[in-house]
C-alpha cells in the first residue's frame, strides 16, 4: 500500500511538471510506467502511455519493452501482443529484447 500512496504522489508530481517550466520527458514516463508495471496496475500503464501521446513525449523503445514484459509476466499475452504490434507500427525500432521477451 505505502508504493501504491507513492505512485499517486508521484502522478501529482508529474502533473505539476506538465504546468511548470521542467516538462515531463520520456525518462519520466518510463519510470512511471516501470513503478505501475511493478505494482500490477496495468490499467494505470496504458493510461500513462496514452499520456504521453497528450503532452507529445513518444514512447520509445524501453517504453515498449517495460510494457511488453510485464504484460507477458501478468499473463496478459493478448495485450502483450497488441502492445507488440503497437510498436511494430510506431516509429519506435524495436530491439531484440521486444520480441525474446516473456
Amino acid at each position: 500500500m505505502f508504493k501504491a500512496k507513492q505512485m499517486d504522489d508521484a502522478m501529482k508530481v508529474l502533473d505539476r511538471m506538465r504546468v511548470s517550466e521542467v516538462p515531463p520527458n520520456a525518462v519520466s514516463f518510463n519510470t512511471l510506467i516501470h513503478w505501475f508495471c511493478e505494482l500490477k496496475r496495468m490499467d494505470d500503464v496504458t493510461k500513462m502511455l496514452d499520456r504521453t501521446r497528450d503532452v507529445e513525449i513518444c514512447p520509445d523503445a524501453v517504453s515498449f519493452n517495460t510494457l511488453i514484459r510485464d504484460l507477458c509476466e501478468s499473463k496478459r499475452a493478448n495485450d502483450a501482443t497488441m502492445m507488440l504490434d503497437r510498436t511494430c507500427n510506431s516509429k519506435v525500432r524495436s530491439k531484440t529484447v521486444s520480441f525474446t521477451t516473456g
